[in-house]
């Protein structure tokens, strides 16, 4: 899988950058075409990595399928316990970039935040839609409802805003009358589509998210086979210590 950018790699870890809709990891050994059996088709060391799940080996985070970006695999067992501890910790940070549009998506929940540069985004999470393909923000503070509140997993996840503003992206060729932002989150830890979720929740769905976007979903719908819809999330940033020499490390490509 030639797609897979190598940006850089040490006897610990390899930084690999992976395209929009290719898996980062299998769920079964017999799947191949995933950026992670293409990292690990050039560092095969990294297939003795006992990891979170057997067939992810040393992968330390794993990137929504439809995610451009930035992930890292450890090439052995020390250097994954180490980074997988700086995860769990929250001295593993991970920053996006995301492309948005200004739109309500009704069938989130009620939301009190307000979109502004340093804002942190905290809640639950719950499973949403038929095989619970998507998932929904439960408030903290109860206001999402009883039943929502029950669904909820026990854990709370943040989302800091670390930049937003306008931006000159294009929006006009795929959604007339629509504004585009660009908005930079951080993330400790993360759960399943929680940066395309809280930003829904917001306000400022994702452009070309054809889950929790209204916009996407209706061009979608227009031009059904015919329209090509890229998620326009970015891994931009990962920053974490050398389990080696415990220096910081930081990588970062453009959005």
């Amino acid at each position: 899988m030639s797609s897979v950018n190598i940006i850089y790699s040490c006897s610990d870890f390899v930084i690999a950058e992976k395209p929009h809709n290719i898996p980062t990891a299998p769920l079964s050994e017999n799947e191949t075409e995933t950026a992670l059996n293409a990292v690990l088709e050039l560092f095969p060391e990294g297939r003795g990595v006992c990891g979170k799940k057997p067939v992810e080996h040393g992968l330390v985070h794993r990137l929504d399928t439809a995610t451009h970006g930035l992930f890292l695999v450890a090439l052995n067992q020390a250097a994954f316990d180490n980074l997988w501890g700086q995860q769990q910790s929250g001295s593993f940070l991970k920053t996006y970039t995301a492309y948005c549009t200004e739109q309500t998506n009704k069938t989130f929940p009620p939301c009190s935040y307000c979109m502004q540069k340093g804002l942190k985004i905290e809640s639950y999470f719950r499973y949403f839609g038929s095989k619970n393909r998507e998932v929904r923000p439960v408030a903290i503070d109860g206001t999402s409802g009883k039943a929502a509140s029950k669904k909820a997993q026990s854990k709370i996840y943040e989302t800091l805003i670390k930049d937003f503003s306008e931006t000159d992206f294009n929006v006009e060729a795929l959604y007339k009358g629509f504004t585009a932002y660009k908005i930079e989150c951080q993330l400790k830890s993360g759960f399943k589509h929680q940066i395309r979720a809280h930003l829904a929740w917001l306000g400022f769905p994702i452009i070309g998210d054809t889950l929790y976007c209204p916009a996407a979903q209706a061009q979608t719908a227009r031009q059904a086979d015919s329209f090509d819809c890229k998620l326009e999330l970015h891994a931009t940033s990962l920053s974490f210590f050398s389990p080696s020499t415990s220096e910081q490390c930081s990588f970062s490509i453009s959005g």
